[in-house]
Parts: structure tokens; sequence; C-alpha cells
């Protein structure tokens, strides 16, 4: 079982996908409608009897789809944050955490008995002090 900090980072980072997505979504949905109300507007206008003005404009709005769902949902879902980016950008909205937060966060993921990540006394003591100052905070309004 995760150490409740790593769950907090972990909810928002879900909460961060989910808004991603939606937010991707609602401009390819958009700009797709837009794109084919606008080749719908100029075909009743002009009247397109050549079959390559159809297929010119058919694939004008595959193009339009496929631009807005590279620019807003794969560029947007492709970065990747792990836990010590997020928390530090978590510690940035949150002033009061300091660096405490992204040295807590990496703490966790080194062993109790690691040689060269210092005293475990003190990491535990960093964990605990950052846990209890987290719990009072709510992470998903930093989004």
């Amino acid at each position: 079982m995760s150490h409740p900090l790593q769950q907090q980072i972990g909810n928002v980072r879900g909460r961060i996908v989910r808004l991603v997505l939606i937010h991707g979504l609602s401009w390819v949905i958009g700009a797709g409608l837009v794109a084919v109300m606008l080749t719908g507007l100029s075909d009743f206008l002009v009247r397109f009897e050549d079959r390559g003005l159809r297929v010119m404009a058919t694939l004008v709005v595959w193009g339009v789809l496929t631009w807005t769902g590279y620019r807003y949902l794969f560029a947007g879902l492709s970065v990747r944050l792990d836990n010590v980016e997020l928390a530090r950008r978590l510690g940035r909205e949150f002033p009061g955490l300091g660096d405490g937060l992204p040295s807590a966060v990496e703490f966790l993921g080194q062993s109790e008995d690691d040689p060269t990540a210092g005293s475990s006394a003190l990491r535990r003591a960093v964990i605990a002090q950052i846990t209890a100052d987290a719990g009072r905070l709510d992470f998903l309004r930093a989004i």
C-alpha cells in the first residue's frame, strides 16, 4: 500500500489527465464541427459538382481533426510527470510547503537502508512533517 502523500499526488495526476482529456476532446469536437459546418456551407454556396473538390473538402475536415487531435490530445497526454516533478509544481502552488514536498516524495521512493541517501531518521522526520502539513491542504485546488 502506498503512502498517503503518494496517494494524494496520484489523485492530482488522475484529475490532471482527466482534465487534459476533456479539454482535448472538446477542442477536437469543436474544431471538427466548425470544419464540417464551413465545408457544408461552402458546398451549399458554391455547389461542388466535381468529385475532386468534395474529396479535398473531406481531406480538409480530416486534416483539421488530425491536427487538433495531435495538438490538444496527443501533446497533452504525452507529457509524463513523475511524482517528484508533480510535487515540485504543487510546491510552487503552496509556498508553505517549500521544497519539503518534492524532498519528501523523493525520500519515499528511496529504500530505508540506502547509505547514499543520508540519515534515515531525518528522512522519516521530513516525510512525517510534510505529510502532516499536506494533509491540511487541498491539492486538487491547485489544478
